[in-house]
């Protein structure tokens, strides 16, 4: 739901617009599916659940390399 999605971005300590980046998405359409305006695919879902936390990731946006 884009409650969860908002509750990751959340924990993971991201803006919306490293969210987007690690999720591969443009800053738009993240925003989409936070609003509920479009529907969150199965793909989406899982990368957001394999994606390891920000600390982690030191600001890159290569977090599936």
């Amino acid at each position: 739901t884009p409650a969860d999605l908002r509750a990751w971005q959340t924990q993971m300590g991201l803006s919306l617009t490293t969210a987007a980046q690690a999720l591969r998405m443009s800053r738009s359409q993240y925003a989409k599916l936070l609003a509920g305006t479009h529907d969150i695919d199965g793909r989406t879902a899982l990368a957001a659940l394999r994606l390891p936390r920000a600390s982690a990731m030191e600001g890159s946006a290569r977090v599936f390399d």
